[in-house]
This record gives C-alpha cells, structure tokens and sequence, in this order.
C-alpha cells in the first residue's frame, strides 16, 4: 500500500465536485522527511494529539433524500492512513479472508486508491449467475451501516472480542486504529466517516467476521453476496436458517437489520 496513493487517491468522498483534489497535500505530507509536532505523533505518545471533528459535505440523492458525507480532518486522516499503511498486511488479511464478499477491497492503481474486488457491473452478472437453480433469495440490508458502526468493534474483528476486551493497550493493532479513528471525530465511538476509503476497508474488516461466522453455522452456504446484500438458497428452510444466524452475528457486531 502506497500513503501517497491512500492520501491522494482515497482521501475525499468520491462524490465531491472535480476541483476538489487532495495530490498537493498527499505529496505535502508524504514527500517531507521531518513532519512537525503533532504529524510525527505515535497512538502512545505523550501529551496526545487534540481532538478533532468531522465536517460534513451534505449530497443530494433521488427525491428529498440526502446522504452526508465526511470530511476528515486532515491531521487526524493521515495518522488513520499511516497506521494502515504500518499494518497493511495484517489488515488486508483479515479484511479479505472469505470468498464469499462480492466488495472484499482491493488496491487500485486508478481511480480509487481501495475499491471493491469487483465493479457493479460484475457484481450485478455474479447475481443473475448464482441465482440459476435457487428457489428462494434473502434479500437484507444493514441499517445506517457507516452511522452505526461501533469503533470498539475494529479490535474485535481485528483480534476477537475476548483478545480485544481483556487488552485495551495501544500495543494492540486493533485499540491503536480505533484510537485514532475516534480521535478524529470528538471521542466518538459510535459511526465512522463516510467518504474516505480507509472507511471502505474498515466495514470490509468487520462485516467479514460476519462472513466467518455465518458460514461456519451453516457449512453449506457458497451463495451470500454481501455486496448485493442477497443470500440464494435451494430451499426454504435453508433461508430461514440463514436469515436467523445472519440477525444473530449481525447484533454480535452491533449492528441491525433493515428488512
């Protein structure tokens, strides 16, 4: 993983207007071999860095809908990126570990510096193939996934909850990406930010704990696309088994279904 690429090509939501670019400061903070004061920081120093709060860009949808996106504070997201970029390869480990995941993440050497392993457009085809010979589809969704998601949980998935809760160290891969995620946003450990792609790999990161655990309770299930948030079945009560333990790890995960 290059920070460069994270900063320049990952850092602002994808749906901000063109002249809204973020080269000058990925090249400003990578290309410096002394960065000042608090950019040199690590999760354990001492006196820790300020605290800081997410300004939101709100994007109009379909309808009187708006979604609203994040953006970091540019201190806070680089020390979130550096951190990534210490412990890549574990993360990536843990963050692609099923095969199941129609968006497991991927670096990308264009357009988005982490993007889903598959377009929309593959995912969409994946769909229409997996469904040949299956009766009945679960289609689900996860309520205000980003909004909702508990940053706690990174270290849980990380390291599992029983490792996570008996260690709170910043020793702890896990408690140091937490750390600097709710940093970022005024101590808050509920939601992360919508927008950049360190999110994108972080909800990949739980939601494949979930993964883990579904297929471990029903051995036979090869059809869950996540990234469709559909589950194809053969028969019914094979879909009703997978709708009761994909509520049950769902909650272990602190989250809730939508339908």
């Amino acid at each position: 993983m290059s920070l460069f690429d994270i900063l320049a090509r990952g850092y602002f939501p994808k749906e901000l207007p063109k002249p809204f670019v973020t080269e000058p400061f990925a090249r400003a903070v990578t290309g410096s071999t002394a960065l000042p004061a608090d950019w040199g920081k690590s999760a354990d120093m001492q006196p820790r860095i300020p605290f800081g709060k997410l300004e939101r860009y709100s994007l109009a949808r379909r309808g009187l809908l708006r979604r609203p996106l994040s953006i970091c504070n540019p201190l806070h997201h680089f020390l979130v990126c550096q951190e990534l970029h210490t412990i890549w390869t574990t993360v990536m480990a843990k963050a692609s570990g099923t095969p199941l995941a129609a968006t497991s993440p991927e670096l990308k050497s264009a357009g988005r510096a982490i993007d889903g392993k598959h377009t929309q457009a593959d995912r969409s085809r994946m769909s229409q193939k997996s469904r040949l010979g299956k009766r009945f589809v679960l289609k689900t969704d996860i309520s205000r996934f980003y909004h909702s998601s508990y940053t706690h949980s990174i270290p849980w998935a990380l390291h599992t909850k029983p490792v996570a809760k008996a260690n709170h160290k910043l020793t702890l891969l896990g408690n140091r990406l937490d750390f600097w995620i709710r940093a970022g946003q005024d101590q808050q450990t509920i939601g992360i930010p919508i927008g950049p792609d360190t999110s994108l790999l972080i909800a990949e990161l739980i939601m494949q704990r979930c993964d883990e655990e579904l297929c471990a309770k029903i051995p036979g299930l090869q059809e869950l696309q996540r990234g469709q948030g559909r589950i194809k079945c053969l028969t019914l009560p094979l879909l009703l088994s997978a709708l009761g333990n994909l509520f049950y790890t769902t909650t272990r995960c602190q989250k809730r279904l939508e339908n």
